[in-house]
């Protein structure tokens, strides 16, 4: 079994001109020994939905509403970014 260890959540507001119509939300954790750094990106303006694992696109669509999931492989394991 895989050996999880979270370290970091952050939400913060990164919107070009209004802060607030994009929010950037940050998990770095550990898994197995590697850390991974996810980021998701979501504009409330255009519905624009962003995820990048340790800086990497993984994820880039403008398809939004509620029930979308995300799954990134890490390695031989799935994440899903709900």
């Amino acid at each position: 079994s895989a050996r999880f260890n979270p370290i970091l959540f952050d939400l913060s507001n990164v919107g070009k001109r209004i802060k607030s119509s994009k929010k950037r939300l940050s998990w770095r954790f550990e898994l197995d020994g590697t850390e991974y750094l996810v980021e998701f990106y979501v504009s409330r303006f255009s519905g624009k939905r962003t995820i990048l694992l340790n800086g990497d696109i993984k994820h880039k669509t403008k398809h939004s509403g509620v029930g979308v999931t995300y799954p990134i492989k890490l390695n031989r394991d799935i994440i899903l970014i709900v």
